[in-house]
């Protein structure tokens, strides 16, 4: 992102993020945030989009006003963010190393600081530029013509957007890191048939398992 507002500098927390996290982020954007609850109550859990700035190790993302989890996340000084890579059933048939059933996956856990961004420019910067990743295809320049304005106002009125700065990260790749590469290669082979492209290429050279 090149908006001032939005990448206004951050305090230097090194580089967290290693090159198969970033991959997982960036294929599997859509996560799950949690909330911590107050005295009493349950978390609050919603999904959403979120977009990666890796230069910034932060993340951006929007919710509507009147969600619950927007008022929730605005009292919170951490919340967790859940990335999913996918998983796959493992058989013992399928290779000799495998002596039982497992399931191997690929997750990515954050602990982020959140940042309340209230600017209306930064509302816009970020709207653009989430549009530009899921969907490079299409242009706003529709909505951002002068008959649209009043339209326009009364979206970015309703959506309430915030920066998450990423403290700590968590999760793991279970992939059976420590059997032999006939293994890996079997085993990615089985997950690449089954349509489990991404999980198969850690799969057949798997990163370190946390």
């Amino acid at each position: 992102m090149n908006n001032n507002g939005l990448n206004e500098t951050l305090a230097d927390r090194g580089n967290l993020l290693k090159p198969h996290q970033l991959v997982l982020m960036q294929n599997n954007a859509f996560a799950r945030l949690i909330v911590p609850p107050q005295t009493g109550e349950l978390p609050v859990i919603t999904q959403l989009p979120l977009l990666l700035d890796e230069q910034q190790q932060c993340l951006y993302g929007h919710l509507a006003r009147n969600n619950p989890a927007t008022a929730a996340i605005s009292r919170q000084s951490q919340v967790l963010a859940l990335f999913d890579g996918g998983h796959q059933y493992i058989s013992p048939r399928w290779h000799q190393e495998q002596k039982v059933p497992t399931w191997n996956y690929a997750s990515l856990e954050l602990v982020c600081t959140p940042v309340m961004l209230t600017d209306v420019e930064d509302k816009l910067h970020l709207v653009n530029e989430m549009s530009r990743f899921f969907d490079p295809d299409w242009s706003m320049a529709e909505i951002m013509a002068p008959e649209f304005a009043k339209q326009l106002q009364q979206m970015l009125n309703a959506i309430c957007v915030f920066r998450l700065n990423i403290c700590a990260t968590g999760g793991r790749f279970k992939l059976g890191q420590r059997k032999s590469s006939d293994y890996h290669s079997t085993i990615a082979g089985f997950m690449q048939k089954q349509g489990n492209e991404q999980l198969a290429l850690w799969q057949a050279q798997p990163p370190q398992e946390y």
